[in-house]
């Protein structure tokens, strides 16, 4: 029956751990527990309100637009935005309205869902990006991030460049659009043939985890190079490394 189809709705809102919200002309006509916890505010102080005036103002067109929009297509998106809490705070929102039928008259039904904490971690993860994306662009060492190549019997028999640094590209002369995404065999011809102990070195720590450090005069360049090997991940490992030709030419005279 309706009495029961109501209260059957009545219960799951009260129990959501999804704010809900009824809004007729745009006010606020029901608010479940979950909402009134994530806004700060009880029931009777949004029963009337435009619910809008929670949204801060920088956002409150485009939340205008979407509403409009998806009640048009009548197809339910999520759109997220800033409101401002009863204690001043303002938080992130997620939100889906849909139109629905209230108490006799037509209105938009709303799921809500607090999202501050995943934006603030979203945040902190693009300043912690950018912090080590600076440091990878600016530091003097060379920097390459490859991926170990194995054959059939897990042997590395190869390894790819996935990025490197402009350091890299000072140090060795090679420059970044002719080697990532290929080979070192292809992007530097002789290296299997004249350094094959590289592909053992960098294959154990890239399928290990367990680091290393070593020097070699790498023949096809003509360079001695003091080398670190890690592993970020499983099948992956990183080479920073510095040219040491000059000391090592220094120590040859002395």
């Amino acid at each position: 029956t309706r009495k029961q189809a109501e209260e059957l709705f009545r219960n799951l809102a009260i129990n959501s751990p999804v704010g809900v919200y009824i809004a007729q002309k745009g006010k606020f006509v029901y608010t479940n527990p979950q909402f009134q916890k994530d806004t700060g505010y009880r029931e009777d102080e949004l029963l009337g309100v435009n619910s809008l005036s929670l949204v801060v103002p920088e956002d409150r067109e485009m939340v205008r637009e979407n509403a409009v929009q998806m009640l048009k297509r009548r197809r339910s998106s999520p759109y997220e935005f800033r409101i401002t809490s009863k204690n001043g705070e303002v938080r992130w929102a997620s939100e889906r309205v849909a139109p629905i039928e209230y108490n006799g008259q037509q209105a938009t039904i709303a799921s809500y869902q607090d999202i501050t904490e995943r934006r603030q971690s979203e945040q902190s993860l693009r300043e912690s990006e950018g912090k080590y994306r600076s440091l990878f662009e600016n530091m003097h060492n060379g920097f390459a991030y490859c991926k170990i190549i194995t054959d059939n019997h897990k042997k590395p028999v190869d390894f790819v460049y996935m990025e490197v640094n402009d350091a890299f590209e000072e140090l060795t002369g090679l420059e970044r659009k002719q080697i990532i995404g290929k080979r070192v065999t292809e992007a530097i011809p002789g290296t299997k043939e004249l350094h094959p102990e590289l592909f053992r070195i960098c294959g154990k720590v890239a399928l290990t985890g367990v680091p290393n450090e070593f020097e070699v005069y790498f023949k096809p360049l003509q360079i001695w190079l003091d080398v670190s090997l890690y592993s970020p991940q499983a099948g992956y490992f990183v080479a920073i490394f510095e040219n040491v030709t000059e000391r090592k030419k220094m120590q040859e005279h002395i």
